[in-house]
């Protein structure tokens, strides 16, 4: 239970930075239920590898890995996502981490709401957080790429773009 207290105030603030929603395939998919999903998912895998209720450690919620997706240069896309808010997708590799810094003005102009997809803990998830002063949520990015067709990262998706000129 001590687990769910961090997942449930890390997905209100979520749900608060990323009201989002996305237009698939005739079908309009509200980002924060996307969230919900995938937090439900690991709260799911967290109680089955939970210990006694008392024994919280929070670096496995820190911990998150997305197969799906990984660091490189990519090309951008121009595709309409009917994304109400900007979003990014960033792992805890010098890609993305210098991808933030560079990029930090616009994201933070364009209000939008990030996501790390890859972090090896909570003491990586707090130097990124620190170096780049951006608001993060990790999450395991596996739905974001099957949604929006993306294989790589870091990338910036908006209403109008899948941004992952790296270069």
């Amino acid at each position: 239970m001590k687990r769910l207290i961090p997942m449930t105030c890390l997905l209100i603030c979520s749900c608060a930075i990323a009201q989002v929603s996305v237009m698939r395939v005739g079908q309009t998919v509200d980002v924060s239920t996307l969230i919900q999903r995938m937090m439900d998912s690991s709260a799911q895998d967290m109680t089955q590898e939970a210990g006694p209720p008392d024994s919280v450690d929070l670096n496995s919620f820190y911990n998150v890995r997305t197969s799906t997706l990984s660091p490189d240069n990519a090309a951008s896309t121009i595709t309409e996502n009917n994304i109400t808010q900007p979003l990014f997708i960033v792992g805890d590799d010098a890609l993305s981490i210098n991808w933030m810094k560079k990029n930090a003005r616009e994201l933070t102009q364009l209000n939008a709401a990030g996501f790390l997809v890859n972090c090896s803990g909570q003491a990586e998830f707090d130097a990124i957080s620190n170096a780049t002063r951006l608001p993060l949520t990790p999450i395991n990015g596996d739905d974001f790429a099957e949604l929006f067709h993306i294989k790589n990262y870091p990338v910036l998706i908006t209403r109008a773009s899948i941004n992952n000129d790296n270069k």
